[in-house]
Parts: structure tokens; sequence; C-alpha cells
């Protein structure tokens, strides 16, 4: 079957017209996922991903076979390839990885004109968690750049006792939650931890209504919350 690949933006106005138009649970038909053989989804804009630890690479040399196959990146951020040895590719994109097999490849006096073609098997570096009140919490494998509306169309839509917003806890910031709520979705810093990341928190009525300014990118590490509800109780004569 082929592959579809969307922009980013095509993304972001079909999940957020899912949403608006109550279809939000069907978003991931729609959200750039991808499948490893394992079934776990991946999101993202995997064009320009970034490689990291404990990704698995899937290498194709077209000049000789035998030296594709599959390579894991270790904690180091290298790998080893045949001929050549340790390579560097954390922190590389597939692209570049790409390039720096072919340079060695060239160098090594091997090839003068060397093939090679990389792509991820399996996507191990990078995550992001969806918790709280949606469908399916859990944490999902990132493949490159992401927005809220896509995330929250992957975990299945928010549950009817879902509160008005979205939390986004960024990686390094502690877990610390502001008391204050942001309702403009603007980012708000807690005067305790001045020097952490400010944590953010989204309107998700504005988001549902189309605004893009609310539609956040987010980072590998990230935490996207989605508090319950609050309880209001009545006494007496209403």
């Amino acid at each position: 079957m082929p592959k579809m690949v969307l922009t980013s933006r095509t993304l972001s106005v079909s999940a957020l017209t899912l949403w608006a138009c109550g279809l939000w649970a069907v978003g991931p038909l729609y959200a750039q996922t991808t499948y490893e053989p394992s079934g776990q989804p991946v999101i993202g804009d995997y064009t320009n991903y970034i490689v990291g630890p404990s990704d698995v690479l899937a290498i194709t040399s077209f000049n000789e076979p035998g030296l594709g196959g599959q390579f894991t990146i270790e904690t180091d951020q290298t790998f080893t390839y045949p001929l050549i040895g340790r390579v560097r590719a954390g922190g590389l994109t597939l692209r570049q990885v790409e390039a720096e097999l072919r340079d060695r490849l060239t160098d090594g006096g091997f090839f003068t004109n060397p093939q090679i073609m990389v792509t991820v098997e399996a996507y191990r570096s990078k995550k992001i968690f969806v918790l709280g009140e949606v469908q399916t919490p859990g944490a999902y494998m990132l493949s490159g750049n992401i927005r809220l509306a896509e995330v929250l169309a992957l975990a299945g839509s928010t549950l009817p006792t879902a509160g008005g917003e979205a939390v986004i806890v960024p990686a390094g910031s502690g877990g610390m939650v502001p008391a204050a709520s942001s309702a403009s979705g603007r980012r708000s810093s807690d005067a305790e931890a001045a020097n952490a990341p400010p944590v953010t928190r989204v309107n998700l009525d504005e988001l549902r209504a189309g605004a893009f300014s609310r539609n956040i990118s987010l980072s590998d590490g990230d935490a996207v919350f989605v508090p319950r509800a609050r309880s209001i109780y009545l006494m007496g004569h209403v």
C-alpha cells in the first residue's frame, strides 16, 4: 500500500477540522502516523528526523548488497559498519548519515561512487507522553516534529470528563505545573522554577475553533496532560 505523506500545515488543518466536527476519534487516519513491524504507532514529520541512541537504522547498499542490514545506534551515538568501522550517526539526519557513509567508503578506496540509502527501521530515541482524560493515554514514539492537535488525535480524543484545557509540561521542567491557568495558551512559568522550561496551558475550545496559534509544537520528552473537569455542586432550590 503506498504511503501518503502530508505537510504539517495539512495535518493541522485536518486534525482541527475533525475535532471541530466531532470526528476527533478518527484523527489517526489523517495524522502523519507510521507503524513499526511491532505495530507501535510512530508520529511526526520524519523527513528531518534526527537520529539518536537506540534507534535502528536500515541501510541499503546498491553497490554491494552484503553491506546492507539493520544497525542499532549505541549510547555513544555510533554504530559499527562493515569495512569502515565506527560511524557517528547520533545528531544527524538520515541524509547526513548517508553522506557520511558515502564519504567514508570513498575515502577508504572501497567504491568510487557508493550508492547508499538510510531509513529508520525502529524509532526508539524520542517519545512524547499523553496523559489524563484521553481515550488512549501512554507514550508515543516520535519520528520528528509534531503539534498538539495531531497528538490529541492519535490519543483518540478527549473524554467527556475532560476539562477545558491541555497542560503541556516540557522535558526538563521537573513536572511543576503552575496553579494559575492561562486560558489564552500563553506560556507561563512558576516563580519557584524560573530556570525550568515553562509550562503551557492551551484552551481546548480555542484549539477546536481553529486557533492555529494554540496548536503548539511539541518536542522529545514533552508531556501532554488533559485534566479532569472540575465538579460543581449546587445546594438548595435551583
